[in-house]
């Protein structure tokens, strides 16, 4: 699977035999935190039979193997976690607010203006730079942490 600049933060969920995988990604140098934003969706079929998808001896997934979704966001994040709906909250790279967003549904025709996210709701924050969310395992309350 291929990712465009330098991965800053991962989150994953399972819910019905389904693991959601999101990757934030920086390819802007000049920025300070993620404007990409990375959706792969795994079967337990995949993940039982991830022999069968690999495209070289480096393990390298094959691409049509997973579905994927590449989106942009509107504010760079430094941290990220998966709720429940796929709702995802982020902190905000510049603001320091904690941020919530709705993935799109990839069933969907989507439109280019769909896949560029915007937050639906905005929160206060911590006050320390950077950091990172974590969800708890009942996905009732969520933890932010900073260095």
């Amino acid at each position: 699977l291929s990712l465009s600049g330098k991965t800053q933060a991962l989150a994953a969920n399972v819910n019905n035999h389904i693991t959601t995988l999101l990757v934030a990604c920086n390819n802007n140098a000049q920025l300070f935190g993620s404007n990409l934003l990375y959706k792969f969706v795994f079967t337990d079929d995949f993940i039982r039979d991830i022999q069968f998808h690999y495209k070289s001896s480096m393990c390298d997934i094959k691409e049509d193997s997973v579905r994927t979704l590449k989106m942009g966001l509107r504010h760079a994040i430094c941290g990220l976690a998966i709720g429940e709906g796929e709702v995802v909250y982020a902190l905000s790279a510049s603001t320091r607010r904690l941020l919530i967003f709705t993935l799109p549904d990839m069933e969907k025709k989507l439109r280019k203006i769909d896949l560029l996210l915007s937050p639906t709701s905005e929160f206060p924050g911590h006050n320390l730079p950077g950091g990172n969310l974590l969800v708890s395992p009942h996905l009732k309350w969520l933890l932010s942490y900073a260095p």
